[in-house]
């Protein structure tokens, strides 16, 4: 499912410490990627789906540089407070 999906409670990120936002992590291509799970219901048929999100920090830099070089661009429509509307993370 795409990462806007409106099963997807995006507010659990919003806490910088690990232990509330994160149920664990891995390495992958030796870098770490945390998850966690959470039971919601699907508002298209009303079942409950097990949704595992991940957040993969060294992607998450490499999209916001490259929306902030769009931002730097004068022929982009991106700007300042797209990126901050967009980067849930962001306080």
């Amino acid at each position: 499912m795409k990462r806007n999906h409106r099963c997807i409670n995006y507010e659990r990120l919003q806490t910088r410490g690990y232990d509330q936002s994160f149920d664990g992590h891995f390495l992958y291509r030796n870098r770490p990627i945390f998850y966690y799970s959470d039971s919601v219901k699907d508002p298209d048929n009303a079942k409950k789906r097990n949704v595992i999100v991940f957040c993969d920090p060294r992607l998450r830099t490499e999209e916001e540089a490259c929306y902030l070089r769009r931002v730097e661009d004068p022929n982009s429509d991106y700007t300042i407070q797209g990126f901050r509307k967009n980067s849930f993370l962001l306080e």
